[in-house]
């Protein structure tokens, strides 16, 4: 299995952070920052705990690749009371994923799961040159959470490019 970096996540929708919770594909690259797709945890988003989801496009180099596997780098988030989930779209590729009515509306027919390690993976399906496929995450604040400053995860994809 090889890193693949020929690969690129989109926002869906209008092309920011807080409108990223499905529909077409924006053509807005999800910029490598901390703060990217989810904002800081709300002093009574912390209190309560809060369910978030994003819908994002993840688009394929100049290369058919197959085998592949989506995971989340490292520890998962710094935080010690979230954790960011990852689960397929049901659109198919190059298609617009079902809109939900806003971030706390969980995406109907997606299931999620915790992808700590390549064992663990989410397989992806097989992606022909510049295809995309949409992908659900939902980042998930328990209650009476500590603060937390740029809470993230980091995303790797292995697979084969040929």
């Amino acid at each position: 299995m090889a890193d693949l970096s020929t690969f690129s996540f989109y926002y869906s929708g209008n092309g920011t952070p807080a409108n990223s919770i499905g529909g077409a594909f924006s053509g807005i690259v999800v910029p490598n920052s901390k703060a990217a797709l989810f904002p800081n945890v709300t002093l009574a988003q912390a209190s309560a705990g809060v369910r978030q989801y994003r819908c994002v496009y993840l688009r394929a180099g100049n290369f058919q690749y197959s085998d592949l596997r989506l995971f989340l780098s490292g520890i998962g988030t710094p935080s010690s009371d979230s954790q960011v989930y990852v689960g397929l779209g049901l659109a198919a590729a190059n298609a617009a994923e079902t809109a939900v009515a806003d971030e706390l509306t969980p995406p109907e027919g997606v299931v999620f799961i915790l992808p700590m390690s390549e064992l663990f993976a989410l397989r992806l399906p097989d992606m022909a040159p510049n295809t995309y496929k949409s992908l659900w995450l939902q980042r998930v604040v328990t209650g009476n959470a500590q603060g937390f400053v740029d809470d993230y995860a980091r995303i790797k994809i292995t697979g084969e490019q040929r």
